[in-house]
């Protein structure tokens, strides 16, 4: 009889030579809107567009939390980001199946005095 209660259980041992896949770099991948929105500081600029949907929303909150709390290029020295988000009626083209609505993200950026 093979008693297993006595035995002791090893891990499984890996060996192999890779190198690992590079890291997209997302913390500049946005930085050619910050540097254009940072040239004109206290106006706000529309960066994003997207129906009001489950897949906008996600989008649009992955963008805000970007700005929010500078990554992707919206950090900078001499001032901060502001985002915010508006939820709008459009017509026409584009209309979804929730009653014709986008979402847009506005950034602002103020220099430090």
């Amino acid at each position: 009889m093979n008693d297993t209660s006595t035995s002791t259980a090893t891990a499984p041992q890996i060996l192999r030579w890779e190198e690992p896949v590079p890291l997209r770099s997302a913390s500049q991948d946005l930085a050619h809107l910050a540097d254009a929105i940072r040239a004109q500081p206290g106006k706000s600029a529309v960066i994003a567009e997207h129906p009001n949907t489950k897949e906008g929303k996600r989008i649009v909150a992955t963008l805000t939390n970007a700005v929010k709390y500078k990554r992707r290029g919206f950090w900078h020295a001499d001032g901060d980001f502001h985002v915010t988000t508006r939820t709008e009626r459009i017509d026409g083209v584009g209309a979804d199946a929730e009653g014709g609505k986008v979402i847009r993200v506005f950034v602002r950026f103020d220099a430090r005095g």
